[in-house]
C-alpha cells in the first residue's frame, strides 16, 4: 500500500510541475496554479523554488507569480505581448507580507493538495461511484432501447 501511495504521489508531483512549466503559457495551467496558490495558501509544487523551472520566471525576470506573495509593496505588474501578470520577488521577505498566519513559502501546494485528497477521498471515492453507476446505468438503458427499436422494426417490416 504504501508503494502505491508513493507511485501516487511521484506520478502527482510529475504532472502538477509539468502545468508549472507552461505558466502561463497556457491559460488553464495559469488559472489552475493562480487558484490553487489561493485557496490552498502555498506558493510552487515543493516550494517556492521550483518556479524557476517555469517559462514565466525568465520572462518576468526572475519573480514570482502573486500568488505566491502576499500584498507587498514591492509587487510590479509586468505586460508582455503574451500575458499580464503581477509578480513579486523571490525574496523571503515579501513571501509573507500580508499572507494568513499559517502560510509558510517553505511548503509547497503538493503536501496541502494530497492532505486535502486524504482527507475528502470519502467524498472523492462516492462521487466516483456515483459517475460510475450512472454511465452503467445509461449503457443498460441504451441497449434496451436497442433492443426495443429492433423489435419494433422486425414487427413493422413483418407486415410489409
Amino acid at each position: 500500500m504504501h508503494r502505491k501511495n508513493q507511485n501516487l504521489t511521484s506520478i502527482i508531483t510529475a504532472r502538477v510541475q509539468e502545468t508549472m512549466k507552461n505558466y502561463p503559457v497556457k491559460a488553464e495551467s495559469m488559472s489552475l496554479w493562480d487558484s490553487l496558490q489561493r485557496n490552498f495558501n502555498c506558493c510552487g509544487t515543493l516550494n517556492y523554488t521550483d518556479w524557476s523551472d517555469s517559462v514565466a520566471y525568465y520572462r518576468i525576470n526572475e519573480k514570482l507569480p502573486q500568488g505566491c506573495c502576499g500584498y507587498t509593496v514591492h509587487s510590479e505588474e509586468i505586460v508582455t505581448s503574451d500575458f499580464r501578470e503581477t509578480v513579486c520577488s523571490a525574496d523571503s521577505a515579501d513571501l509573507y507580507i500580508g499572507k494568513p498566519k499559517p502560510y509558510d513559502p517553505g511548503l509547497g501546494c503538493l503536501d496541502k493538495m494530497l492532505t486535502w485528497i486524504n482527507k475528502n477521498s470519502t467524498i472523492i471515492s462516492s462521487v466516483g461511484l456515483v459517475i460510475a453507476s450512472l454511465q452503467v446505468f445509461e449503457i443498460l438503458f441504451s441497449c434496451c432501447l436497442a433492443r426495443r427499436v429492433k423489435r419494433d422494426d422486425e414487427y413493422y417490416y413483418s407486415y410489409y
